[in-house]
């Protein structure tokens, strides 16, 4: 037998306590609502595919960088707030800062995160050779002029966004100058407000 806390300890270990090594992709599911709020950045993603799925809000509480996605990695973020994150280390993504992975962003929300560079994406960040989609997300209120996005990014529809540095073009997709998004309770995303 292989008691539930030892079973999430061997997810992607070996096998550990009696416990059969984990297989397959990795998934994370919230099922609370309201917000998380960091200390410091989130471990840098490394997974081969993990998936986020909320309702949650993770905020940097404007002192810390959300998260990264490292080489080689696959993240899929569905249903979360990305909130008040700020990298001013590498100046690069205040929210998420993908350095050579894969990204796909579904239903989610960025607001007011921010980076220590002026072009430096301060709701996220796609670095040359990653790849990124964003679909039926609202990105908006990036801050220290840093824009919503840096890098090239696959607009796969119905995506929101207060300024035009994520080149958005896709089906239902609007570019807003200064919407009052910050202010719109989760889980408000870009297809629910039919604009």
């Amino acid at each position: 037998m292989c008691p539930a806390r030892r079973d999430h300890g061997s997810q992607h270990k070996k096998a550990t306590h009696g416990c059969a090594a984990g297989t397959g992709d990795d998934q994370v599911y919230f099922r609370v609502s309201g917000t998380t709020l960091l200390a410091s950045t989130l471990r840098k993603v490394t997974d081969r595919q993990l998936t986020i799925t909320g309702p949650i809000t993770i905020s940097g509480g404007g002192a810390v960088q959300v998260m990264q996605v490292a080489l080689g990695a696959r993240l899929n973020l569905m249903r979360l707030g990305i909130a008040n994150g700020n990298n001013v280390s590498t100046g690069k993504g205040g929210g998420i800062d993908n350095s050579f992975g894969t990204l796909a962003i579904t239903n989610s929300n960025f607001a007011d995160n921010s980076s220590s560079v002026s072009s430096g994406g301060g709701n996220f960040s796609n670095e040359r050779g990653a790849a990124a989609s964003i679909k039926s997300t609202i990105l908006a209120a990036a801050g220290n002029s840093s824009g919503n996005c840096a890098g090239t990014i696959t607009d796969t529809g119905y995506n929101i966004s207060d300024d035009s540095t994520c080149n958005f073009s896709a089906t239902g997709t609007k570019t807003i100058p200064t919407p009052d998004f910050p202010r719109l309770a989760w889980p408000t995303t870009a297809d629910r407000l039919r604009l």
